[in-house]
């Protein structure tokens, strides 16, 4: 296996180019970690599961952009970018060995900032705009409250 690179195939498997982004970005972070951190570890044929929970401490204790530590819900994607890239070259039979992360326990994806939920009168203000009459005003209704009461996004209700 050639030292530290991404394969584009990997990449190019994703639709969604959000998740090609920073898939690689997660990727790329893991591997100046590993050549920093573990410089005897030449390629990713030779990352163990040890090398998988120091990267996880490591991502706890670093500071991100805004100078906060990476949320759980951000390093559960990291690992699950890493976890990805090992699956795929397992599945190319490039690693013949188990895929590293997959015994490393994931951090709870806890929320850490407040959401910015609307408030009580907002909400029954925007119910009551249902009381007029009109054509839709049940279906409106029944897609507002859908909203509501699941968290679905818009995308995801459409």
């Amino acid at each position: 296996m050639k030292k530290f690179e991404i394969d584009c195939e990997f990449l190019d498997n994703f639709e969604s180019l959000h998740t090609r982004k920073y898939y690689q970005i997660d990727l790329l972070q893991f591997i100046d970690f590993i050549t920093q951190k573990h410089p005897t570890v030449e390629c990713f044929s030779r990352v163990e599961r040890t090398h998988i929970i120091d990267y996880k401490n490591h991502l706890r204790e670093c500071e991100g952009k805004n100078g906060h530590s990476f949320a759980p819900k951000t390093i559960s994607r990291k690992l699950a970018a890493l976890s990805s890239y090992f699956d795929y070259f397992i599945e190319k039979g490039a690693l013949t060995k188990s895929n590293p992360t997959s015994s490393v326990k994931r951090p709870r994806k806890e929320t850490r900032s407040p959401t910015h939920a609307i408030k009580a009168e907002m909400v029954e203000l925007l119910f009551s705009a249902f009381e007029s009459e009109g054509e839709h005003r049940h279906l409106h209704k029944a897609i507002i409250i859908t909203l509501f009461s699941t968290g679905l996004r818009k995308n995801e209700l459409i």
